[in-house]
């Protein structure tokens, strides 16, 4: 297995093509049949991968925020006011809000102070994980 400090980025747009965009396309093809049969289940296995360096002083975490306050979420949040026929603020509270018991946008700070935190030597420790940031999402 190659390091990825030498490995090729021919071979990388490859592996992304195979393992992100194709996951991506197969899900696509069998959602159909899954939503007529009302039944279905959809499996992603990741890679350990992220333990290449484990001995060292480095680490590899994925941040999962919920909806972050961004320009882009206030386009979904009028777009989805229009499609549904609602306020702004409705669609903030029952549709994007709802599913998360802390009723509360994930910020840019929290996610620059949980970058920050896991950059420090205190997050030494924290390595090959998904951290949710959700407000509680997961959790119900």
């Amino acid at each position: 297995m190659e390091s990825l400090d030498t490995f090729p980025m021919q071979k990388w747009d490859l592996l992304i093509q195979i393992m992100l965009v194709g996951v991506a396309r197969l899900t696509q093809a069998v959602l159909p049949t899954m939503k007529s049969q009302n039944f279905g289940r959809v499996i992603n296995i990741g890679s350990l991968h992220a333990l290449e360096v484990a001995e060292l002083d480095i680490t590899i975490n994925t941040l999962c925020p919920a909806y972050v306050k961004t320009p882009l979420v206030d386009m979904q949040v009028a777009a989805q006011a229009k499609e549904h026929q609602l306020t702004e603020e409705e669609v903030v509270r029952t549709i994007m809000l709802e599913p998360m018991p802390k009723k509360a946008f994930i910020t840019t700070e929290e996610l620059a102070a949980t970058c920050e935190f896991l950059m420090s030597h205190h997050a030494r420790n924290i390595t090959a994980q998904a951290i949710a940031l959700d407000g509680g999402w997961t959790a119900r």
